[in-house]
């Protein structure tokens, strides 16, 4: 079963030098806005997904707020 929930970037906090930072943590957690993740929200309603970003490219792409899309796919081994 897949599972597709929507998330949006509520911390992203640099490493390292503030003026150089060589990652950032981001932090996403469910976007409830216009009863998005109601499939699963009824019985799994908290949850949260962390990653450290290395490449500045991907971390703009990851501003405060932004909603984006994870999907949960078991593996098939």
């Amino acid at each position: 079963m897949m599972v597709t929930a929507k998330f949006k970037v509520t911390r992203c906090d640099p490493q390292g030098d503030s003026d150089k930072p060589w990652a950032h943590n981001v932090l996403m957690t469910p976007d409830y806005s216009d009863g998005r993740n109601k499939e699963w929200a009824e019985a799994t309603p908290a949850g949260s997904f962390q990653m450290t970003v290395k490449n500045i490219l991907a971390v703009e792409q990851l501003p405060l707020g932004k909603s984006v899309t994870i999907q949960i796919i078991p593996d098939e081994d």
